[in-house]
């Protein structure tokens, strides 16, 4: 999978920073992953990495893998995905991510 070109997907306009994003909409954001730890969600070991771009956080959810080569604390990354609320908080679930070298 590739990441999304242009400014918008599907017809609505992709949120760039996290402070643009919105429920239900598409981000592309470069962060950094603040925490990362596997908890169990939706029945299943799953990573939960929070990402900080400076204008805000998202959970990043990848259900059914406990770990992902490479993502942890303090790695900086693009994620690409569509965000939702969940309890007030931010997520996206199986983003495309692209880690960027330190």
């Amino acid at each position: 999978m590739a990441f999304t070109d242009g400014d918008s997907w599907g017809g609505r306009p992709i949120a760039r920073s996290l402070a643009d994003a919105g429920h239900r909409q598409r981000v592309q954001v470069t962060g950094t992953v603040t925490s990362a730890a596997t908890r169990r969600s939706h029945g299943v070991a799953s990573l939960v990495c929070e990402l900080s771009d400076g204008t805000g956080c998202v959970d990043l959810l990848f259900l059914g893998r406990p770990t992902v080569p490479g993502l942890t604390a303090g790695v900086r990354c693009t994620v690409e995905g569509t965000a939702r609320r969940e309890q007030s908080r931010l997520v996206v679930w199986n983003p495309i991510y692209q880690l960027h070298q330190r």
